[in-house]
């Protein structure tokens, strides 16, 4: 019965220096003001023309505090483009993201899909073909 009530007072002071040890991590990191900035590579706005390859610019992150860290410290940046369809028209997002610990921070970029280009006619010619006159012509 000993051994229970040790191993249960083990495991409560584990449990109680955890979450002392978080929200005093948690305070310090708010007073240090650290946030996560999220700089997009390129425009902004990106057109893209119909059929062609989406060749995403990409982020980047950096972790920023007021008080240490003010020349940052980069952070892995997560792209979501699955929705990027350059088979189809019209306009699409793509969001960066990039989180540490409980702090997170987005960013996104507007992909448009356009059709630009006009399409080619080719008119088939036989130089032995002529239209008489008064007479509608043929292809």
């Amino acid at each position: 019965m000993q051994k229970k009530k040790t191993a249960f007072m083990i495991l409560i002071s584990l449990l109680c220096s955890v979450g002392i040890f978080a929200g005093l991590t948690a305070a310090l990191w708010n007073l240090a003001g650290m946030k996560i900035e999220v700089q997009l590579r390129g425009a902004e706005d990106y057109q893209l023309e119909y059929g062609e390859a989406y060749n995403d610019p990409g982020a980047k992150a950096v972790l920023r505090g007021e008080s240490f860290l003010k020349k940052g410290f980069s952070l892995p940046v997560s792209v979501d483009a699955a929705g990027v369809k350059t088979q189809k028209l019209g306009t699409y997002k793509v969001i960066y993201t990039a989180s540490v610990l409980w702090t997170s921070a987005s960013q996104s970029r507007t992909v448009t899909v356009v059709d630009t280009t006009p399409p080619e006619i080719e008119l088939r010619s036989d130089p032995d073909y002529f239209t008489l006159p008064g007479h509608a012509y043929e292809e």
